[in-house]
């Protein structure tokens, strides 16, 4: 009998480098030991969304990203980083994002932003997120 270890999103990050969202999701299910169908109807999507999701075929909008990570007991933070990071890469970008905390969004320079990140962007202005 096999014993699973509950590998937690900061153990992944640290083992294996900057994970993509899909990664993400796949990996609290697969710890759970859920079928895609049941973890799927645990965070309130369907089957095909959380199968393109963990595919990297779809990502999610911020304000499901950070419903995951509510529904998920896991910091909106990391959800909203691994997320932008994965924007960032569709774009061809090499950067890396470390969200850190909210700040004052007035002083941003926004020209150099690629329209879909900028469109994500705007949104994340509109949530409240929560320690």
């Amino acid at each position: 009998m096999t014993t699973k270890t509950k590998y937690g999103t900061k153990d992944l990050e640290n083992d294996f480098g900057l994970a993509t969202f899909g990664e993400l999701l796949k990996n609290f299910r697969e710890t759970e030991g859920l079928s895609q169908r049941d973890f799927s109807k645990f965070l309130k999507i369907s089957p095909q969304r959380l199968n393109d999701f963990e595919k990297g075929r779809r990502l999610p909008d911020i304000e499901s990203a950070v419903k995951f990570s509510k529904i998920l007991k896991d910091s909106e933070a990391f959800f909203i980083q691994i997320l932008f990071q994965d924007y960032i890469r569709q774009e061809n970008l090499k950067l890396v994002v470390k969200v850190t905390s909210i700040i004052n969004s007035s002083n941003i320079d926004y020209s150099d932003i690629p329209a879909s990140t900028t469109k994500e962007l705007a949104k994340a202005k509109r949530i409240k997120l929560h320690k």
